[in-house]
Protein backbone atom coordinates (compact mmCIF):
# COMPACT_ATOMS: atom_id res chain seq x y z
CA UNK A 1 0.00 0.00 0.00
CA UNK A 2 3.04 2.09 0.90
CA UNK A 3 4.72 1.36 -2.03
CA UNK A 4 1.56 2.56 -4.65
CA UNK A 5 1.12 5.43 -2.49
CA UNK A 6 4.72 6.45 -3.30
CA UNK A 7 4.86 5.33 -6.93
CA UNK A 8 1.53 8.10 -6.94
CA UNK A 9 3.30 10.65 -5.19
CA UNK A 10 6.43 10.25 -7.61
CA UNK A 11 4.02 10.36 -10.55
CA UNK A 12 2.17 13.35 -9.59
CA UNK A 13 5.15 15.10 -8.65
CA UNK A 14 7.23 14.29 -12.31
CA UNK A 15 3.71 15.60 -13.82
CA UNK A 16 3.92 18.80 -11.83
CA UNK A 17 7.47 19.13 -12.59
CA UNK A 18 6.59 18.31 -16.26
CA UNK A 19 3.58 20.95 -16.71
CA UNK A 20 5.96 23.82 -14.95
CA UNK A 21 9.16 23.07 -17.73
CA UNK A 22 6.53 22.88 -20.46
CA UNK A 23 4.57 26.03 -19.13
CA UNK A 24 8.04 27.84 -18.53
CA UNK A 25 9.42 26.78 -21.91
CA UNK A 26 5.63 27.58 -23.40
CA UNK A 27 6.13 31.41 -21.62
CA UNK A 28 9.90 32.19 -23.21
CA UNK A 29 8.85 30.52 -26.61
CA UNK A 30 6.01 33.49 -26.49
CA UNK A 31 8.36 36.25 -25.36
CA UNK A 32 10.93 34.94 -27.57
CA UNK A 33 8.22 35.35 -30.76
CA UNK A 34 6.85 38.34 -29.35
CA UNK A 35 10.72 40.09 -29.17
CA UNK A 36 11.21 38.84 -32.30
CA UNK A 37 7.98 40.24 -33.89
CA UNK A 38 8.68 43.86 -31.98
CA UNK A 39 12.38 43.56 -33.30
CA UNK A 40 10.90 42.89 -36.99
CA UNK A 41 8.49 45.91 -36.78
CA UNK A 42 11.40 47.93 -35.84
CA UNK A 43 13.14 47.26 -38.49
CA UNK A 44 10.19 47.70 -41.29
CA UNK A 45 10.10 51.35 -39.56
CA UNK A 46 14.07 51.91 -39.44
CA UNK A 47 13.94 50.45 -43.30
CA UNK A 48 10.43 53.02 -44.02
CA UNK A 49 12.87 56.24 -42.82
CA UNK A 50 16.06 55.60 -44.94
CA UNK A 51 13.36 55.46 -47.84
CA UNK A 52 12.34 58.96 -46.45
CA UNK A 53 15.72 60.19 -46.34
CA UNK A 54 16.57 58.97 -49.47
CA UNK A 55 13.46 60.40 -50.91
CA UNK A 56 14.60 63.93 -49.56
CA UNK A 57 18.53 63.42 -50.66
CA UNK A 58 17.57 62.75 -54.34
CA UNK A 59 14.95 65.67 -54.53
CA UNK A 60 17.72 67.75 -53.39
CA UNK A 61 20.05 66.64 -55.40
CA UNK A 62 17.43 66.64 -58.70
CA UNK A 63 16.37 70.23 -57.92
CA UNK A 64 19.60 71.51 -57.12
CA UNK A 65 19.43 72.19 -53.14
CA UNK A 66 22.75 72.75 -51.36
CA UNK A 67 24.09 69.17 -50.51
CA UNK A 68 22.85 67.83 -47.39
CA UNK A 69 25.38 69.59 -45.19
CA UNK A 70 24.63 71.30 -41.90
CA UNK A 71 26.00 74.92 -41.77
CA UNK A 72 24.82 77.74 -39.51
CA UNK A 73 26.46 80.97 -41.77
CA UNK A 74 23.38 80.84 -43.93
CA UNK A 75 21.07 80.92 -41.06
CA UNK A 76 22.95 83.95 -39.82
CA UNK A 77 21.58 86.10 -42.49
CA UNK A 78 17.85 84.98 -42.40
CA UNK A 79 15.40 86.71 -40.15
CA UNK A 80 14.41 84.20 -37.05
CA UNK A 81 10.66 83.85 -38.55
CA UNK A 82 12.61 81.66 -41.56
CA UNK A 83 15.00 79.96 -39.66
CA UNK A 84 14.09 76.42 -39.31
CA UNK A 85 11.98 75.55 -36.41
CA UNK A 86 14.55 74.38 -34.08
CA UNK A 87 14.13 73.06 -30.63
CA UNK A 88 16.22 71.26 -28.37
CA UNK A 89 16.74 68.91 -25.18
CA UNK A 90 20.24 68.65 -23.93
CA UNK A 91 19.06 65.97 -20.99
CA UNK A 92 17.59 64.09 -24.08
CA UNK A 93 20.48 64.92 -26.50
CA UNK A 94 17.54 65.32 -29.06
CA UNK A 95 16.57 68.09 -31.73
CA UNK A 96 13.10 68.53 -32.85
CA UNK A 97 12.51 70.56 -35.76
CA UNK A 98 8.34 71.51 -35.18
CA UNK A 99 5.98 71.28 -37.93
CA UNK A 100 2.89 72.69 -36.88
CA UNK A 101 -0.04 70.67 -37.42
CA UNK A 102 1.94 67.10 -37.37
CA UNK A 103 1.91 66.12 -33.85
CA UNK A 104 4.92 68.34 -32.66
CA UNK A 105 3.20 69.67 -29.54
CA UNK A 106 4.19 66.47 -27.54
CA UNK A 107 7.18 66.59 -28.07
CA UNK A 108 7.98 69.78 -26.78
CA UNK A 109 6.19 68.78 -23.80
CA UNK A 110 8.23 66.06 -23.37
CA UNK A 111 11.58 68.19 -23.63
CA UNK A 112 9.92 70.41 -21.18
CA UNK A 113 9.41 67.92 -18.76
CA UNK A 114 12.60 65.94 -19.02
CA UNK A 115 14.77 69.71 -19.19
CA UNK A 116 12.77 70.11 -15.92
CA UNK A 117 11.21 72.77 -16.49
CA UNK A 118 7.23 71.04 -16.04
CA UNK A 119 6.71 69.20 -13.01
CA UNK A 120 5.78 66.05 -14.98
CA UNK A 121 2.31 67.53 -16.31
CA UNK A 122 1.37 68.85 -19.78
CA UNK A 123 0.93 72.33 -20.10
CA UNK A 124 -1.49 73.20 -22.12
CA UNK A 125 -0.95 74.93 -25.86
CA UNK A 126 -0.57 78.72 -25.18
CA UNK A 127 2.30 77.78 -21.96
CA UNK A 128 3.54 74.78 -23.87
CA UNK A 129 4.92 77.44 -26.61
CA UNK A 130 5.73 80.42 -24.22
CA UNK A 131 8.20 77.56 -22.26
CA UNK A 132 9.17 76.27 -25.52
CA UNK A 133 10.56 79.39 -27.00
CA UNK A 134 11.82 80.34 -23.55
CA UNK A 135 13.79 77.33 -22.98
CA UNK A 136 14.48 75.16 -26.22
CA UNK A 137 13.58 76.85 -28.80
CA UNK A 138 17.35 77.29 -30.66
CA UNK A 139 17.53 80.87 -31.83
CA UNK A 140 16.01 82.16 -28.53
CA UNK A 141 18.82 80.22 -26.21
CA UNK A 142 21.64 81.16 -28.86
CA UNK A 143 23.11 84.22 -30.63
CA UNK A 144 24.24 83.64 -34.16
CA UNK A 145 26.92 86.47 -33.63
CA UNK A 146 28.10 84.73 -30.97
CA UNK A 147 31.37 82.67 -32.36
CA UNK A 148 30.88 80.84 -28.78
CA UNK A 149 27.20 80.16 -29.75
CA UNK A 150 27.56 79.23 -32.98
CA UNK A 151 29.94 76.30 -32.18
CA UNK A 152 27.56 75.16 -29.42
CA UNK A 153 25.17 74.94 -32.18
CA UNK A 154 27.05 73.27 -34.44
CA UNK A 155 28.44 70.64 -31.84
CA UNK A 156 24.53 69.74 -31.33
CA UNK A 157 23.29 69.14 -34.85
CA UNK A 158 26.41 66.61 -34.87
CA UNK A 159 25.90 64.97 -31.68
CA UNK A 160 21.69 65.24 -30.73
CA UNK A 161 19.32 62.80 -32.75
CA UNK A 162 17.60 65.01 -34.97
CA UNK A 163 13.74 64.51 -36.25
CA UNK A 164 11.09 66.25 -38.08
CA UNK A 165 7.53 65.16 -38.35
CA UNK A 166 5.51 65.72 -41.82
CA UNK A 167 1.85 64.59 -42.90
CA UNK A 168 -0.10 64.67 -45.91
CA UNK A 169 0.61 68.22 -46.99
CA UNK A 170 -3.31 69.09 -48.56
CA UNK A 171 -4.41 67.00 -45.77
CA UNK A 172 -2.30 69.17 -42.91
CA UNK A 173 -4.43 72.50 -44.25
CA UNK A 174 -7.52 70.99 -43.63
CA UNK A 175 -6.46 70.55 -40.42
CA UNK A 176 -4.96 73.94 -39.74
CA UNK A 177 -8.27 75.84 -40.95
CA UNK A 178 -10.23 73.67 -38.88
CA UNK A 179 -8.50 74.47 -36.18
CA UNK A 180 -7.00 78.13 -36.68
CA UNK A 181 -9.29 79.90 -39.26
CA UNK A 182 -13.00 78.26 -38.72
CA UNK A 183 -13.23 78.96 -34.98
CA UNK A 184 -12.91 82.20 -33.26
CA UNK A 185 -11.54 79.96 -30.31
CA UNK A 186 -7.41 81.67 -30.85
CA UNK A 187 -7.88 85.83 -30.70
CA UNK A 188 -4.91 85.79 -33.23
CA UNK A 189 -6.42 83.26 -36.11
CA UNK A 190 -9.45 84.72 -35.12
CA UNK A 191 -8.45 87.98 -36.91
CA UNK A 192 -6.45 86.20 -39.38
CA UNK A 193 -9.34 84.67 -40.66
CA UNK A 194 -11.27 87.95 -40.62
CA UNK A 195 -8.79 90.01 -42.76
CA UNK A 196 -8.73 87.04 -45.39
CA UNK A 197 -12.44 87.53 -45.65
CA UNK A 198 -12.23 90.39 -45.93
CA UNK A 199 -9.61 90.81 -48.30
CA UNK A 200 -11.57 88.33 -50.52
CA UNK A 201 -15.16 90.37 -49.92
CA UNK A 202 -14.24 94.00 -49.59
CA UNK A 203 -17.94 94.76 -49.20
CA UNK A 204 -19.25 92.01 -47.64
CA UNK A 205 -20.28 91.96 -43.63
CA UNK A 206 -17.49 90.79 -41.40
CA UNK A 207 -16.90 86.79 -41.19
CA UNK A 208 -14.51 84.42 -40.96
CA UNK A 209 -12.88 82.93 -43.92
CA UNK A 210 -14.47 80.41 -45.76
CA UNK A 211 -11.76 77.34 -46.70
CA UNK A 212 -12.02 78.67 -50.77
CA UNK A 213 -10.85 81.83 -49.52
CA UNK A 214 -7.94 80.55 -47.40
CA UNK A 215 -6.98 79.08 -50.77
CA UNK A 216 -7.10 81.83 -52.38
CA UNK A 217 -4.85 83.60 -49.84
CA UNK A 218 -2.60 80.85 -50.17
CA UNK A 219 -2.10 80.91 -53.46
CA UNK A 220 -1.99 84.67 -53.47
CA UNK A 221 1.54 84.34 -51.85
CA UNK A 222 4.38 83.92 -53.85
CA UNK A 223 6.85 83.77 -51.35
CA UNK A 224 6.14 80.56 -49.40
CA UNK A 225 8.98 81.22 -46.23
CA UNK A 226 6.66 84.28 -45.04
CA UNK A 227 3.56 82.20 -44.53
CA UNK A 228 2.02 81.55 -41.73
CA UNK A 229 4.10 78.00 -40.00
CA UNK A 230 0.55 76.35 -39.92
CA UNK A 231 0.37 75.83 -43.39
CA UNK A 232 4.41 76.90 -44.78
CA UNK A 233 5.58 73.73 -46.73
CA UNK A 234 7.83 72.05 -44.62
CA UNK A 235 10.83 72.30 -47.01
CA UNK A 236 10.74 75.98 -45.43
CA UNK A 237 10.30 75.21 -41.91
CA UNK A 238 12.68 72.25 -41.70
CA UNK A 239 15.68 73.17 -44.53
CA UNK A 240 15.81 69.08 -44.71
CA UNK A 241 18.15 69.69 -48.01
CA UNK A 242 20.75 71.24 -45.62
CA UNK A 243 20.00 69.52 -42.32
CA UNK A 244 20.46 65.59 -42.03
CA UNK A 245 17.75 64.43 -39.91
CA UNK A 246 18.24 61.45 -38.14
CA UNK A 247 14.49 60.50 -38.44
CA UNK A 248 11.29 61.83 -40.89
CA UNK A 249 7.96 60.78 -38.35
CA UNK A 250 4.99 60.97 -40.05
CA UNK A 251 1.51 61.61 -38.76
CA UNK A 252 0.02 58.72 -40.61
CA UNK A 253 2.75 56.56 -38.78
CA UNK A 254 2.91 58.14 -35.50
CA UNK A 255 3.25 55.14 -33.01
CA UNK A 256 5.80 52.67 -35.29
CA UNK A 257 7.80 55.89 -35.75
CA UNK A 258 7.74 57.29 -31.95
CA UNK A 259 8.74 53.44 -30.90
CA UNK A 260 12.10 53.99 -33.33
CA UNK A 261 12.65 57.16 -31.98
CA UNK A 262 12.03 56.67 -28.39
CA UNK A 263 14.68 53.78 -28.39
CA UNK A 264 17.66 56.05 -29.72
CA UNK A 265 16.83 58.46 -27.14
CA UNK A 266 16.01 55.78 -24.49
CA UNK A 267 12.68 57.29 -23.27
CA UNK A 268 10.01 55.19 -23.10
CA UNK A 269 7.18 55.44 -25.57
CA UNK A 270 3.94 55.63 -23.78
CA UNK A 271 5.84 59.06 -22.46
CA UNK A 272 5.12 60.71 -25.93
CA UNK A 273 1.91 58.87 -27.38
CA UNK A 274 -0.86 56.52 -26.17
CA UNK A 275 -1.25 54.06 -28.39
CA UNK A 276 -4.86 53.06 -27.27
CA UNK A 277 -7.19 55.46 -27.44
CA UNK A 278 -7.47 56.52 -31.28
CA UNK A 279 -8.55 53.73 -33.70
CA UNK A 280 -10.07 55.10 -36.23
CA UNK A 281 -8.76 58.83 -36.35
CA UNK A 282 -6.43 58.63 -39.53
CA UNK A 283 -9.87 57.68 -41.36
CA UNK A 284 -11.34 60.34 -39.82
CA UNK A 285 -9.15 62.58 -40.98
CA UNK A 286 -9.09 61.24 -44.50
CA UNK A 287 -13.03 62.04 -44.53
CA UNK A 288 -12.14 65.66 -43.63
CA UNK A 289 -9.48 65.88 -45.81
CA UNK A 290 -11.83 65.10 -49.03
CA UNK A 291 -15.09 66.58 -47.67
CA UNK A 292 -13.41 69.93 -47.93
CA UNK A 293 -11.83 69.53 -50.71
CA UNK A 294 -14.43 68.38 -53.37
CA UNK A 295 -15.98 71.37 -52.65
CA UNK A 296 -13.49 73.55 -54.23
CA UNK A 297 -13.27 73.64 -58.43
CA UNK A 298 -11.66 70.90 -59.97
CA UNK A 299 -9.03 74.22 -61.20
CA UNK A 300 -8.59 75.61 -57.98
CA UNK A 301 -7.57 71.80 -56.55
CA UNK A 302 -4.87 71.69 -59.04
CA UNK A 303 -3.93 75.01 -58.31
CA UNK A 304 -3.40 74.48 -54.45
CA UNK A 305 -1.66 70.65 -55.30
CA UNK A 306 0.61 72.48 -57.73
CA UNK A 307 1.71 75.08 -54.76
CA UNK A 308 2.44 71.75 -53.09
CA UNK A 309 3.75 69.38 -55.19
CA UNK A 310 7.31 69.67 -54.27
CA UNK A 311 6.35 68.59 -50.84
CA UNK A 312 4.43 65.53 -52.18
CA UNK A 313 7.77 64.54 -54.01
CA UNK A 314 9.94 65.36 -51.61
CA UNK A 315 8.65 63.94 -48.75
CA UNK A 316 7.59 60.71 -50.91
CA UNK A 317 3.69 60.62 -50.73
CA UNK A 318 1.16 59.54 -52.97
CA UNK A 319 -0.44 62.28 -55.04
CA UNK A 320 -4.36 62.99 -53.40
CA UNK A 321 -7.11 60.85 -55.82
CA UNK A 322 -8.59 63.93 -56.32
CA UNK A 323 -6.50 65.86 -58.64
CA UNK A 324 -7.47 66.38 -62.01
CA UNK A 325 -4.31 67.05 -64.11
CA UNK A 326 -3.39 63.67 -65.66
CA UNK A 327 0.18 64.99 -66.12
CA UNK A 328 0.36 64.72 -62.35
CA UNK A 329 -0.15 61.00 -61.69
CA UNK A 330 1.38 60.21 -64.74
CA UNK A 331 5.04 61.42 -63.02
CA UNK A 332 3.92 59.38 -59.81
Amino acid sequence: MMRQRYILFLFGTITLIGAMVYMEGYVNIQEITHRGFEKSSIQMAEEVNEKRKSSIQKFCKLNKFPPINVTIASWSRRYAIVRPRLYFSDAMKFILCETPKCGTTQWRNLMLIMDGHLEGYEAGPEDNIVLSKSHNFMWTKFDLENQTHVNNISERLRQYFKIMTTRDPLERLVSAYRDKLETDRDPYYYNVSKRIHKSANPESPPGLASFNEFIDYILSTENRRWLDPHWKPYSELCDPCNIDYDHIARMETLYDDAEVITRNIAIARDRIYNATGHEGLQERRNELFHEYFLKLPIAKRDAIFRYYKDQYDMFDYDYPDFISDSNFHSNE
